[in-house]
C-alpha cells in the first residue's frame, strides 16, 4: 500500500507541507516495503489548477491516502474523492513521524479548504 506526503523537500527527513497542491514535492511511501520516492509537483509553480494537476499526480502515483499539513481545495478535494484517495492532515511535522501516526490511525481527515480563486 503507498501513501503520499506533501513535502517541502525531496527526501524523506524533511516535514509534511502546510499547502497541498503548492507543495514544491510529494514524497510516495510504500508502507510493505518502506521505500519512498520524490515526485516534483507540476502544480507547484502552475497559474491555476494546481489542486487538480497534484491530486492527478496522487492519484497516478497508485496512493490510496494523501498526508497534508493544511486543508484540500475544492477542486483537489473533488479530484482526490474521485480517485479514491483518501485525504488527511497532520500539521507541519516530520514526514517520517507522519508515516508513523498514519500507521497508528492517529491522524484526522483532511477538511475541505476555501477555494483561494473564489472572488
Amino acid at each position: 500500500m503507498k501513501i503520499a506526503l506533501s513535502s517541502d523537500s525531496n527526501n524523506i527527513e524533511g516535514n509534511v507541507n502546510q499547502r497541498f497542491g503548492r507543495c514544491a514535492y510529494f514524497i510516495i511511501f510504500d508502507l510493505d516495503s518502506e521505500e519512498w520516492e520524490a515526485l516534483p509537483n507540476p502544480g507547484a509553480k502552475a497559474s491555476g489548477g494546481a489542486g487538480v494537476q497534484a491530486a492527478q499526480l496522487v492519484v497516478n502515483s497508485g496512493a490510496t491516502a494523501i498526508i497534508s499539513g493544511g486543508h484540500f481545495g475544492p477542486s483537489a478535494h473533488s479530484a482526490l474523492e474521485a480517485g479514491g484517495v483518501e485525504m488527511l492532515s497532520s500539521g507541519t511535522i516530520p514526514l517520517k513521524d507522519a508515516i508513523a501516526k498514519f500507521k497508528a490511525g492517529e491522524l484526522k481527515a483532511g477538511e475541505l479548504g476555501p477555494d483561494r480563486h473564489s472572488h
